[in-house]
């Protein structure tokens, strides 16, 4: 996990050293585009249509993703894609006997008498 950390550490110091000569690029790449030159459009469309958005996180969201996703063993697209899915997924309350109760999602831990019995005598 530590070398994931690591390895993302390295990739964002990349990209700011050389943030420069990227822009400078992306420059020279609209300036071609600009004289009728670089990717025909309908090869552009096929390509626009496979691109993804790239969400800017606070630092800390961001240590998080990464802590997760390493933790979990995803890359942190897959991370983000996972936390939005369940944090938005509708989970519908049902009453029963007068309370308000939920199903847990598929992968949430079971939780048994015994270690409620322990959490109540916490409590105590």
């Amino acid at each position: 996990m530590l070398h994931l950390l690591e390895t993302q550490e390295e990739q964002d110091r990349w990209l700011s050293e050389n943030r420069e000569a990227i822009n400078a690029q992306i420059r020279r790449g609209i300036e071609q585009l600009d004289h009728g030159e670089g990717i025909p459009d309908y090869q552009l469309q096929a390509h626009l249509k496979e691109l993804r958005m790239t969400p800017s996180l606070d630092d800390d969201a961001f240590l998080l993703l990464k802590r997760y996703a390493a933790s979990h063993s995803l890359t942190p697209g897959k991370a983000v894609s996972e936390l939005v899915r369940r944090a938005l997924a509708t989970r519908p309350t049902r009453s029963i006997n007068g309370l308000q109760v939920f199903d847990l999602a598929p992968q949430s831990p079971k939780v048994s008498s015994k270690r409620m019995r322990k959490l109540e005598s916490d409590q105590n």
